[in-house]
Order: C-alpha cells, then sequence, then structure tokens
C-alpha cells in the first residue's frame, strides 16, 4: 500500500561511531586516519581503512562511521531527486544477541552500563519501533538527517518519545575525507560515483544496469 511518502534510505548507526560521545570515547576509538588501507584494497597486509592491524570492535566502530559519511554523500545526491537518506541510532540493544560472542562478564556488565552510564540502553522491540518510525513516519522526513533519542531524566531511563535530529562526528563530516571515502567505495564494486545533479546518469556497468531493470520492472 502506498503512503504518499517520498522514497527513503535509512542507515542504521551507533553513539560509537563519535569519539566526542561518552560511548565512543570507550577504546579503541574510530578513527579512518587517511584511508591508505583502503587504498592499498583492505587486503590481509592491510585490513584496517587506517592501513593498521586488525581491531574487531574498532572495525566495527569504524564501519559506523563509514555509514554516516554514506548516508550523508548519498543524501546530497538523491534528495534532489526525492529521495530521503538518513540515519538513526535507536539506541543499544545491549540485552540482544548482538553481543553473543563476548565473554560472559562482558554481558551481564554491559546492560548495566548501558543503563546506567550512557542512559542508552533500549529493547529490541522498542529499537524496532524507532526504526520503523524513521523509514514511514512523516516526521522523519529530513534527508540527511542522523536521528537520535536522548534520555529525559538521568537516572530513570525516560527517553524522548521522538527523535532528535544530531550532528556526525567530526570526521564523518570532513568533506575531503567523505568525498574520497565515497569515490573510492564506488570504485571497489565496480560503479560509478554519482553526481550531485538532479538527473540519473544512464548506467554503465553490469552492477548498474541489473539495478536499474530490476527498477524498472518494479
Amino acid at each position: 500500500e502506498r503512503t504518499g511518502l517520498s522514497p527513503r534510505l535509512v542507515f542504521l548507526g551507533t553513539e560509537t561511531h563519535n569519539p566526542d560521545s561518552i560511548a565512543g570515547k570507550v577504546p579503541p576509538q574510530a578513527d579512518l586516519g587517511d584511508l591508505r588501507g583502503l587504498d592499498a584494497g583492505l587486503g590481509d597486509d592491510c585490513p584496517m581503512l587506517d592501513g593498521k592491524k586488525f581491531e574487531p570492535t574498532k572495525a566495527y566502530k569504524d564501519s559506523k562511521v563509514c555509514n554516516a559519511i554514506t548516508m550523508k554523500q548519498m543524501s546530497d545526491r538523491l534528495a534532489p531527486r526525492g529521495i530521503v537518506v538518513s540515519a538513526m541510532f535507536p539506541g543499544c540493544v545491549a540485552s540482544s544477541g548482538l553481543f553473543r560472542e563476548k565473554r560472559g562478564w562482558f554481558n551481564s556488565f554491559f546492560p548495566w552500563f548501558q543503563k546506567n552510564i550512557t542512559k542508552q540502553y533500549v529493547s529490541t522491540q522498542e529499537a524496532g519501533h524507532r526504526l520503523a518510525s524513521v523509514v514511514a513516519n512523516p516526521l522523519y522526513s529530513t534527508s540527511g538527517a542522523y536521528w537520535k533519542w536522548n534520555s529525559l531524566k538521568l537516572g530513570d531511563g525516560t527517553m524522548d518519545p521522538v527523535g532528535t535530529n544530531i550532528a556526525i562526528s567530526q570526521q564523518a563530516r570532513d568533506e575531503k575525507l567523505a568525498t574520497k571515502l565515497y569515490e573510492k567505495s564506488a570504485e571497489l564494486v565496480g560503479i560509478r560515483p554519482m553526481s550531485k545533479s538532479k538527473s540519473f546518469p544512464e548506467p554503465s556497468s553490469d552492477i548498474e544496469r541489473l539495478v536499474s531493470t530490476a527498477n524498472s520492472s518494479r
């Protein structure tokens, strides 16, 4: 059933992408460096975006910086064409299966930490409700927005009923770095970087032609 809303593309983010946030200050912190790892193709000798040794927690945080950058880059290109591109941090689903591979002490401590220190603990059901809202609620029609729900009162876990549009991390706002990440990523997956014009270019690669054909058949 059609809703009458503009098409939307929503990225899932996390507070840990931003080293200026409480959660983001916990080491290892997100840092893409100068993207030398991406330049090297992210192979076995250079598996991290900053070109350093692989560290799984940092790799996750770095990926969320990339999500924020890609969201902004795609918003710049798709919003003029009527497509809303945004990101959202639904809260920390600390009691879900997301951390099932962590040690036992972590799964006991982490939910407490999120409830009492960062104030970002959220149930899986509530996180899903917030995601659905950003996907379909007219309140979240701002392209380029990064939505987050804030605590109203310290200590009682009460959260804002409506998400707030917050700034992404300082590194994710670095336009030179963002443009390089977007263009290099497009190159690695075999598509042309999209221009910031209102018209869609003709597909030039096999991937682009498959996507175009699939969209046309809907």
